[in-house]
């Protein structure tokens, strides 16, 4: 199964290393041939590591793993190798260590409520996985030269972490439904505008084996089916044509599966933040981008804005976030569907120039007025000091913000 699988490749990974930090360097880079040094292949989701990040890491990797396997021991096609119930596991011949890679801190991992839930669903262990604060990822990041030969594919995003911007020419394959930021132009690219970038990963695998449907088996067909409806509030909002032939063609291979319940009961630990701190409830949802000299921060969450008020002042802990994390801007984006879906967006900067100057691009900027609609409401105690707005346009979600400020912010730092 697909924890089996996660486990191992965490396991391989950490012996690959183990065996290559003694001669890190360049010299160990120069004296080791590089045939003999193993090819490893990070699948990576995104900096949120949302259900449809994680899924879509995780689901592809297991898939790649079992299509290297299925080419080594002269299998005749990948989906045979997905059926296979030989004693030795397929990935586990296979010529290539292919490992999923969670983009945020183990420790965050846990906040994402309805990940959890869904991996516990399907038995895959937390544990088991690989994150970026892991040792040996960040050693793969630092000396990879003189450990691997690296490749890396990009799942619901298309722009290196930090941590990995010395690594664009390892970049072999995108699939994404975000907008293209035309970088690593020789990678294989599956990008287009779907509700879900699971729904994409569903129909690379299908075309790349042949067949009508994607075969993976119950857990990574449950998987993709969950990320879906997840990303498409129950086939509800934003459903491209993509996501429509994915839950047609995975739907048929869980005929015991109640989606419907299954989403309700995902979206239910999703929202539910009750146990969480307000730094906390950041860290559960959150990416980070850099427009020229301004570097700000976008942090979502399913509830309202009075939740977060309740649990203490708002403006102190968003000061306190961004410190820690180097912000010049906190963007806080609201989403809620009681009594009717509702976005809300908060603005924090201890700057209140900075804060009047973005605000004003937000409410005067026509780009900003089509996608994101804002009217500017009153703040009240325990978030006074930062702008909030009502979101009138509750299609756009953070994936259209991040382009969107891109383009707003190609002026330089809004002034009064």
């Amino acid at each position: 199964g697909i924890d089996a699988f996660v486990r191992q490749s965490r396991q391989s990974l950490a012996l690959l290393l183990k065996e290559g930090t003694a001669g890190i360097g360049a010299a160990a880079a120069a004296t080791v041939p590089s045939a003999e040094r193993r090819r490893v292949r990070l699948v990576m989701g995104n900096e949120s590591a949302d259900l449809d990040s994680v899924v879509c890491s995780v689901v592809y990797a297991h898939w790649l793993s079992l299509t290297h396997a299925a080419a080594r021991t002269s299998v005749s096609s990948p989906r045979s190798a997905v059926g296979t119930s030989a004693a030795v596991a397929p990935w586990a011949v296979s010529p290539v260590l292919i490992c999923p890679v969670i983009n945020v801190p183990r420790r965050d991992l846990p906040l994402r409520t309805d990940v959890k839930w869904m991996l516990d669903r399907v038995s895959i262990d937390l544990n088991h996985l690989v994150y970026i604060d892991d040792p040996d990822v960040v050693a793969l990041a630092l000396h990879s030269a003189s450990l691997a030969d690296l490749d890396v594919v990009l799942v619901d995003h298309n722009v290196l972490l930090p941590l990995w911007e010395g690594h664009a020419s390892t970049v072999v394959e995108i699939i994404d439904h975000h907008e293209d930021t035309q970088l690593y132009r020789a990678a294989k690219r599956t990008i287009a505008p779907s509700g879900s970038c699971a729904s994409l990963v569903a129909a690379r695998i299908a075309i790349a084996t042949g067949e009508d449907t994607p075969v993976l088996g119950p857990q990574g067909t449950e998987l993709l089916l969950a990320a879906i409806y997840a990303d498409t509030a129950g086939m509800t909002m934003r459903v491209a044509a993509e996501d429509t032939a994915a839950v047609e063609q995975l739907i048929v291979q869980t005929p015991g599966l109640d989606i419907d319940t299954l989403f309700h009961q995902c979206r239910d630990k999703k929202d539910d933040v009750s146990h969480l701190t307000i730094a906390e409830i950041f860290r559960k949802d959150y990416k980070t981008r850099s427009f020229g000299a301004l570097k700000i921060g976008a942090a979502a969450m399913s509830a309202p804005l009075a939740v977060l008020i309740a649990k203490g002042d708002v403006y102190k802990a968003a000061q306190e976030y961004a410190e820690a994390h180097s912000l010049d801007v906190l963007l806080i984006m609201t989403s809620h569907a009681t009594p009717e879906f509702t976005r809300e967006l908060a603005v924090y900067t201890s700057d209140p120039t900075l804060l009047e100057g973005l605000c004003r691009k937000f409410e005067t900027d026509a780009g900003a007025k089509k996608i994101l609609d804002l009217e500017r409401t009153s703040a009240t105690d325990g978030i006074k000091g930062m702008g909030t707005y009502i979101q009138h346009n509750t299609s756009s979600s953070r994936k259209k913000m991040l382009p969107l400020l891109q383009v707003m912010l190609a002026d330089g730092i809004p002034q009064l």
